[in-house]
């Protein structure tokens, strides 16, 4: 073995010694035990992945043949460590809102949260600028010229003070003046 082939094997150390650290041992399910009256070798693997690995660069004809098997150790171990990346789909806060108001019509604010996965305080928000009831998600009463008169079908149609001051422009202290 040349000075050259023996370099390879000085850097395969590294990846034998993390494909020596990876798990091939079997699960039991809890409470079990393997005792010595049980039959059969002990769970694991007869031939683990680096000593596969380290006989094969042993063997290797040359430094040529030895650096290639090193890649290839290299790339099977990524290949197992490696997490395979998830296709995401993702959405956008306006494409989300948007869902909200199309899809959670007639749920209450709470199931639509559930239902997409997302905060019941961001359905009501999402509901209120589509200019929809931020509970039930259906229709409000339409805007009228005068605010006041709005703002009073707007309570009639169940909305507190805060959300009617939000979508009508009113302040709340007016609100409650002439609401009460």
């Amino acid at each position: 073995m040349d000075a050259e082939h023996e370099a390879v094997l000085v850097a395969a150390r590294p990846i034998l010694a993390r494909m020596e650290l990876l798990s091939y041992g079997t699960v039991t399910r809890f409470g079990g035990r393997r005792g010595a009256d049980a039959p059969g070798p002990p769970a694991g693997d007869a031939h683990p992945l680096h000593e596969a690995w380290a006989r094969r660069l042993r063997e290797a004809a040359d430094a040529a043949e030895a650096r290639a098997l090193l890649e290839a150790a290299t790339d099977a171990l990524e290949a197992i460590v490696r997490r395979r990346f998830v296709v995401e789909a993702t959405e956008t806060l306006e494409e989300l809102c948007a869902r909200i108001v199309a899809d959670g019509r007639g749920f209450s604010a709470e199931d639509c949260a559930i239902a997409m996965r997302c905060t019941p305080t961001l359905v009501r928000r999402a509901r209120l600028e589509a200019g929809r009831h931020p509970d039930t998600g259906g229709g409000l009463p339409q805007k009228v010229a005068d605010a006041m008169a709005w703002a009073r079908e707007l309570s009639d149609a169940g909305l507190s003070l805060r959300q009617i001051e939000a979508i009508a422009g009113v302040p709340k202290s007016s609100l409650h003046r002439a609401l009460a």
